[in-house]
Order: C-alpha cells, then sequence, then structure tokens
C-alpha cells in the first residue's frame, strides 16, 4: 500500500475546515434576514392594476429586474457623516440608508432604539388601508373629534393640530392629517375607531406591537422601522392601488428641514416625519427629530432614515438635513443620472 505523506494529510485537515468555513458564510448569506427581508419573502407581491401608472411603487414590480452596477459608496458616506456632523457629542444620531433596486445598506446605530412602537403611525395607516380593501366606502365615512390630544401643543417642529373639536372629517382627511402634518389628534381618532381585528392582523403580518398592545420591549429601531416603505414601494402587503395611495399621500409630508431640504425639488420623496420630547433621568428635556422616507432619485432610489436626539433643538434640524444631504451627494455621485 502506497503511504501517504504526512503533508497531504495536513493539508486535507486544514482544507476540510477552510471548506466548512466557506460553506458556513454561504450558508449564513443565504438564510440571514432582517426584519424588512423576512417580511418581503413572507407576504406575495400582488399583481399590478392594469391601466394604472403606478409612479411610486416599484415600477418594474412584475418584471425581472437587472442588477445594476454596485459602487460601494458607504464607507464614504459614513466617513463624512461623522467627520461632518457626528463629531458632535451632544447630539446622537442613528442612520439607515438602502438601495431599493439590489439591496445594499449601510448603517450608523441602525438597531438603536428610536421611537417606541406605541407612538407610531405608519402601522396604524397600513392598518387602515388594508381595512379599506374589504370596506370600500371607509375611506368616507366620517369620524367626530371627540377630543384634542394633551400632547398637541408641546410640539416644536410639526405643525400645530389643525382639527377641531366636535368637528367630523372623513376618515381620508384623517390619514391625511395624521400623516402629512404627523396629528397626534387625528392618531388617537383613528386608533379609537378601528376594529381591534385589525391592529392584530397587522401585528401578525408584519411582526410589529401597534398601540394599545401589551409589548415588553416596546420600541423599534430604524432598520426595522424602514421596513414600512419596503412593503409599500413592493406593493408587498397592500395592493398595488393602496401602496400607491398611501406613497403619493407621504410625498406630501409638510416638513421641509429634514430629509428634503437638500435633494434637489426634481426628485420627490415620500417620507415620514416624527418628533419626541421626553425627560431623562436627570430631569432635563432631551428632544428627538426623525425622518424617514423613499427618495426617488433617479437611477438609484433609496431609503434613508435619520433620528437625532439632543437636548438642544437647534442642533436637530441641521444635523437631518445634512446627513441627508451627504447621503445624496454620495449617491448622485456614485450612481449619476444619464
Amino acid at each position: 500500500m502506497k503511504k501517504i505523506h504526512p503533508r497531504h494529510i495536513t493539508f486535507v485537515k486544514y482544507w476540510s475546515g477552510i471548506v466548512f468555513v466557506i460553506l458556513g458564510f454561504v450558508v449564513g448569506i443565504l438564510y440571514s434576514s432582517d426584519l424588512s427581508e423576512y417580511i418581503a419573502r413572507k407576504i406575495p407581491s400582488k399583481s399590478s392594476i392594469s391601466g394604472d401608472k403606478l409612479v411610486y411603487i416599484d415600477p418594474e414590480l412584475d418584471t425581472q429586474k437587472k442588477p445594476i452596477k454596485y459602487v460601494p459608496f458607504e464607507l464614504k458616506t459614513s466617513k463624512r457623516i461623522f467627520e461632518e456632523i457626528n463629531i458632535d457629542k451632544s447630539v446622537s444620531l442613528s442612520v439607515y440608508v438602502r438601495n431599493l433596486d439590489n439591496g445594499p445598506w449601510f448603517g450608523i446605530r441602525e438597531n438603536d432604539s428610536f421611537a417606541g412602537i406605541r407612538s407610531l403611525k405608519m402601522p396604524l395607516f397600513i392598518a387602515y388601508l388594508k381595512w379599506s380593501e374589504e370596506e370600500e366606502e371607509l375611506l368616507d365615512e366620517k369620524l367626530t373629534i371627540k377630543k384634542i390630544s394633551d400632547s398637541e401643543t408641546d410640539r416644536i417642529f410639526i405643525p400645530r393640530n389643525r382639527l377641531k373639536i366636535e368637528q367630523s372629517y372623513s376618515v381620508r382627511e384623517l390619514l391625511e392629517e395624521m400623516m402629512i402634518n404627523s396629528s397626534l389628534t387625528a392618531t388617537e381618532t383613528l386608533l379609537k375607531n378601528i376594529p381591534y381585528s385589525f391592529l392584530t392582523k397587522i401585528d401578525t403580518d408584519l411582526w410589529v406591537f401597534l398601540p394599545g398592545e401589551e409589548d415588553i420591549n416596546d420600541s423599534i429601531s430604524l432598520k426595522e422601522y424602514s421596513s414600512f416603505f419596503r412593503i409599500l414601494y413592493n406593493a408587498a402587503y397592500l395592493s398595488p392601488s393602496s401602496s400607491q395611495f398611501a406613497l403619493s399621500l407621504l410625498t406630501k409630508s409638510d416638513f421641509p428641514d429634514g430629509i428634503r431640504k437638500w435633494v434637489p425639488p426634481v426628485f420627490e420623496i415620500a417620507n415620514k416625519f416624527g418628533e419626541k420630547i421626553y425627560t431623562n433621568s436627570e430631569g432635563v428635556k432631551e428632544y428627538q427629530l426623525h425622518d424617514c422616507g423613499i427618495v426617488y432619485y433617479t437611477p438609484y432610489p433609496y431609503i434613508v432614515c435619520i433620528s437625532a436626539k439632543s437636548k438642544n433643538t437647534e442642533k436637530l434640524r441641521y444635523v437631518l438635513w445634512e446627513t441627508s444631504r451627504i447621503v445624496y451627494e454620495e449617491i448622485s455621485e456614485s450612481y449619476p443620472q444619464n
């Protein structure tokens, strides 16, 4: 019998280990997923409506996408954000950016909690649109404002309440106030008038806990929050017409000092903004300002979500618009228009 040289045995031993590591890495890539990727797989996409021009959802919804050239701009972008903005230690900043065509993303503290789930308006918005797909006249039904939210007066960045007590408004109008002006009064009115079954349906389908539900982890990260925009863009949960309506409404958001500030007006943005005021453990008021949405930049539509916290309110607008400016400049330089 031919004797095996010891070096061959060593090679086989190490080579098998290398192959094992490589296989593990590949399997990890194939099976690892964040919340948004799970949602995209779990919920089948709907077919587009014939004759409708669905300009805000994915224009290639029913076609095989062609991969675009990947340019690793994220390291340079992150470096600029740190150098120009994140160096200020009085501001806590979280950023999440994702391409909507082929999925590359990057983030800065993107997994940090930025808001309580019970304060979110996006899942309630989606719940009403899901309900309206079963009840065609729902958006035209009238609801009466019984109480102005106690938190409406304690606001800095968001438009003041425009709704009047004992006045009736359609569900459509209240959704517009909630999403365009971030009205807490509209949110509370809508919440009181939706069947609990639709709240639990969104909970089950999208893996989120909605206002009023028990949740020991009452928080959400920017990365998780961005999933709402992905499922609208991909028409992965609502019908294409409902997704189109949702995103077209979000293009009217009344907050020019966020991600909209330095993005050229030729490119539409479907975004949701919000603010939060709370008292820290030292009894000092701190402020949070966040803005998240889709920038319809051609040829690279992308999601950008930014959240900033500080005791100094003057810095928050600046941090949001400067971060958005840096992201836009780096993407437009890496993916110039033809």
